[in-house]
């Protein structure tokens, strides 16, 4: 997670490397859905996910 103050953003980065060979968008974004409000509501800041999937033979998904 990387906080700027300033901006008044917050950045939930979420990293997930699978095994296998193809890339397929591994997105978490619903398992951060109350995490994302909470600090929302509780900082009152913009809060985004930012999912990385890369795999274990190093191939990159096309959204990164």
């Amino acid at each position: 997670m990387i906080l700027d103050p300033k901006q008044q953003q917050c950045h939930i980065i979420d990293i997930a490397v699978p095994g296998d060979n193809q890339v397929v968008e591994k997105e978490k974004v619903e398992k951060y859905q109350e995490l994302r409000r909470e600090l929302a509501r509780l900082w009152s800041i913009k809060v985004a996910d930012t999912p990385v999937v890369i795999s274990t033979l190093g191939v990159v998904s096309e959204s990164l």
